[in-house]
C-alpha cells in the first residue's frame, strides 16, 4: 500500500480513508551477461543467439556480451554485426571454458552481483572442465543465477562427463531449438 498516496487523496473525504492507494511494482531488469562459446562446434548457435540478444540489447540495457574459444574476448551488443563476427580470428579453435573464465574474473569480476544473469551458451566439450566447475562456483556465490544453454538434446547430457559435472552449479536448459530457447530464457 502506498501510504502516502492514500492519506493525500483521502482529504477530498475529509480525511477519511475512502480509497486506498497502492504502489506499482516495478520491474526489476536483470544486468545480463551472455558469454557464448564459438568454437567449431558451435558456430551455427553462437550466430543466432548473438543476433537474439543483439535485439534484446535494446530493451534490456544492462547487458553484456562476450565470446570465447580458447580465450574470452568482450563485444558491443548493441553494435554487432554478424559478419565482422563471422570474421573473428577465435571462430574454430579448441574450447578452453576455463581459461575464458579466468580471464572473466580477472578483467570484468566487477559486474557480478546479485542482480546479474549469467548466460551461457556452450555444448560443454571443454579441456580442464574441473578447473571451469571451481570458476563457476566462485560466480556461483556472487550472481543471481547461471543460466546455461545447451544445444545438445536433453536426452545425451548423461553421455558428457563435462555436462553432468557442470549441471549442479548452474540452470541447465537445452536450446536445439528455438522454442526450446524461448522456453529457456523465459526464466530470465
Amino acid at each position: 500500500m502506498d501510504v502516502r498516496r492514500s492519506i493525500r487523496n483521502s482529504l477530498r473525504y475529509g480525511g477519511a480513508l475512502m480509497e486506498l492507494k497502492y504502489k506499482k511494482k516495478r520491474i526489476q531488469k536483470p544486468n545480463i551477461i551472455l558469454v557464448t562459446d564459438i568454437s567449431g562446434s558451435m558456430l551455427k548457435y553462437s550466430g543466432f543467439l548473438l543476433e537474439l540478444m543483439y535485439g534484446l540489447s535494446t530493451v534490456l540495457p544492462n547487458m553484456k556480451g562476450f565470446v570465447f574459444a580458447e580465450h574470452l574476448k568482450e563485444i558491443n551488443l548493441k553494435h554487432f554485426n554478424i559478419e565482422s563476427f563471422s570474421k573473428s580470428e577465435e571462430i574454430g579453435d579448441g574450447t578452453n571454458l576455463n581459461n575464458s573464465l579466468l580471464e572473466f574474473l580477472a578483467d570484468y569480476d566487477r559486474m557480478l552481483n546479485r542482480k546479474t544473469v549469467l548466460i551461457i551458451l556452450s555444448d560443454t566439450k571443454t579441456v580442464q572442465y574441473l578447473k571451469a566447475v571451481d570458476k563457476l562456483k566462485h560466480i556461483g556465490g556472487k550472481v543471481k543465477e547461471i543460466l546455461w544453454l545447451n544445444p545438445v538434446s536433453a536426452e545425451d547430457w548423461d553421455r558428457y562427463v563435462q555436462t553432468l559435472a557442470f549441471m549442479p552449479y548452474v540452470s541447465m536448459y537445452e536450446a536445439s531449438s528455438i522454442r526450446k530457447l524461448t522456453r529457456a530464457l523465459k526464466n530470465i
